[in-house]
């Protein structure tokens, strides 16, 4: 565990996961668009 982390309460840092997963989700989902050619629709 960072220093950052450590002074972060349990809420803040499960809430940074959920932060990190959203944000991981939706870049994904923009990657598969661009492949697929469909990121213009």
């Amino acid at each position: 565990m960072s220093r950052y982390t450590e002074a972060m309460t349990l809420e803040q840092r499960l809430a940074r996961v959920e932060a990190y997963l959203d944000i991981q989700n939706l870049m994904s989902k923009y990657a598969f668009y661009h492949t697929a050619n469909r990121h213009q629709e």
